[in-house]
């Protein structure tokens, strides 16, 4: 898959985590957001080295997801 596909996916993810972060399912949503963060860091790694913005934009979100997950000892493997 590529960036988009991968990017795409973290998207849906993130999504159904805010429904269940609305549903007050704090559990639920954190599986979610790792979820998306797992693919926005496959999005990373499938950038070229020349997409420096773009590594840094999706760097900064997987390390949001992360941290939204509750899991930020991964935090530091985004940057």
């Amino acid at each position: 898959m590529n960036w988009a596909m991968h990017h795409t996916r973290s998207e849906e993810y993130a999504s159904q985590a805010e429904v269940f972060n609305r549903q007050q399912e704090a559990n639920r949503a954190a599986e979610f957001y790792r979820l998306a963060a797992e693919a926005e860091m496959n999005a990373l790694e499938s950038l070229a080295l020349d997409k420096t913005r773009t590594i840094g934009i999706t760097a900064v979100s997987a390390a949001s997801l992360y941290y939204k997950a509750h899991e930020s000892s991964q935090v530091r493997n985004c940057l």
